[in-house]
């Protein structure tokens, strides 16, 4: 995934300009079950959420991933 990518997924979940973790100063959060759970999720609807779960784990090894992955699927099927 591209900085680009990842801007445009976090600005989605409503998340702007910088973030600390661990000390550190990063552009965006890290992508984890925590922070999805925590940010993206919130922004999808019923149908939304049961769409992104019904691919979860088909794609990918990493949860965090393959979540990650649902979500932004979801997202740009918005902005069709």
């Amino acid at each position: 995934m591209t900085d680009e990518e990842l801007q445009r997924f976090w600005e989605w979940c409503g998340i702007k300009g910088r973030w600390v973790d661990d000390g550190r100063i990063l552009r965006f959060p890290k992508i984890t079950l925590n922070n999805l759970f925590r940010y993206a999720v919130p922004e999808l609807d019923q149908a939304q959420y049961y769409k992104a779960l019904s691919s979860i784990f088909l794609k990918q090894d990493d949860p965090a991933q393959a979540l990650y992955q649902a979500i932004k699927q979801v997202m740009e099927a918005e902005h069709d």
